[in-house]
């Protein structure tokens, strides 16, 4: 079916380069290419892959600067990269597409214009499938705070694929609350969410790939003002809805490990203190840290921080802290490890858990709005 639609060259190009990524590299038929289709009232883009499939729509009518019109509804399948780059290299106004009857897509700006070949819509065949119908979790939640989850998380997992499961951030759905989880069987980084509102109530743990949640994180930086997303989960994919934009994900099969029993039961001291303090204090010890390893020492109201590499210097500085109960303590920690997850924290001051000899660290932001934490196990040294 014939195509016939303008729309504003910004605009165009703002969606292209946003849903670039989500193009395939393969070769099999419709997966390379980018789904252009065309309605009444809307204009969606669609690209895939084998991971997980980014939708934007645009409708018409939203704004008074006519930023897209329709004229012809239809739908073409078109090489994404093409078509990408010569929408980037046009100048300022207007874009019109149209197709022929022999599925070529036909784009004018201003004096220029171009041809490239397309495909019937028919042989879009994304990778992944979603059938509203199965849908067994369907609920809102913040974008700010579900923003806030993915970067908590997203630091532990891994990068090897000895243990697939441990590259993804497990989901979990459970008495309207979400729980985002990750770990590298060395530290863990757990946040729990409340859900806005409820469409379907069934409780659900599911693992998305590390790719699908990077995406969705870059995404979501795109988007303006506090907002909500919609997240549907079915038995093989999960959904996030956001104003114009759907993005869908497979999920890792398999038995995401069990971590409840990693959290210290019990606390032997807890010291809270100024976040951004903390950071700059572990960053200036990082420069002079063998093997990325601080030392740190609780005394009273003080926390000193040590570091030292051998053959060239050591590092020492002292912060105070804002409120201290229980024992002073002695504990040596991987500076990385501590720096992310301290850097996403949004709060002012943060709250350190000294459980005992060899028990995790746990890090949690102060007078958070949910619960957060991370754990990070010690480090065996000669000071301690």
């Amino acid at each position: 079916m014939n195509v016939l639609l303008v729309v504003e060259r910004g605009e165009l190009y703002k969606v292209l380069r946003l849903i670039m990524r989500a193009v395939s590299q393969d070769t099999m038929p419709g997966n390379s290419g980018l789904h252009i289709q065309a309605n009444k009232d809307r204009l969606i883009f669609t690209a895939s892959n084998s991971t997980f499939i980014l939708e934007h729509t645009v409708i018409t009518g939203e704004r008074d600067d006519h930023i897209c019109s329709i004229e012809q509804t239809g739908s073409i399948i078109v090489p994404a990269i093409y078509l990408y780059e010569i929408i980037r290299k046009l100048g300022a106004g207007h874009v019109t597409l149209k197709t022929s009857d022999k599925l070529t897509l036909i784009i004018s700006s201003n004096k220029a214009r171009f041809r490239i070949r397309g495909r019937e819509s028919a042989e879009y065949l994304p990778l992944l499938r979603y059938n509203a119908d199965d849908n067994k979790s369907k609920f809102l939640v913040s974008n700010k705070v579900l923003l806030s989850a993915i970067k908590q998380t997203l630091a532990a997992t891994v990068d090897t694929l000895s243990r697939p499961l441990l590259t993804g951030v497990l989901f979990e759905y459970k008495d309207k609350k979400l729980t985002l989880t990750a770990t590298d069987s060395i530290k863990l980084a757990t946040m729990t969410i409340e859900v806005l509102e409820v469409k379907h109530d069934m409780g659900q743990r599911v693992v998305v790939p590390k790719k699908g949640i990077k995406e969705l994180l870059r995404v979501m930086k795109t988007m303006e003002g506090e907002g909500t997303t919609e997240i549907q989960i079915n038995t093989n994919n999960i959904r996030f809805v956001s104003g114009q934009l759907t993005l869908q994900s497979v999920l890792l099969q398999g038995d995401y490990p069990h971590t409840e029993h990693l959290i210290p039961k019990s606390t032997g001291s807890e010291v809270t203190l100024h976040t951004a303090s903390l950071l700059q204090s572990i960053e200036r010890a990082s420069v002079l840290a063998s093997e990325n390893i601080i030392h740190f020492s609780i005394i009273g109201n003080k926390i000193k921080l040590h570091s030292n590499l051998s053959e060239v210097g050591d590092m020492n500085d002292e912060l105070s802290t804002s409120m201290k109960t229980g024992i002073d303590f002695q504990v040596s920690l991987n500076s990385k490890f501590v720096y992310d997850a301290l850097r996403h924290f949004d709060t002012e001051n943060t709250i350190i858990r000294y459980a005992g000899h060899l028990q995790p660290v746990v890090f949690q932001p102060a007078d958070a709005d949910q619960a957060c934490f991370c754990l990070i196990p010690p480090v065996r040294t000669s000071q301690r």
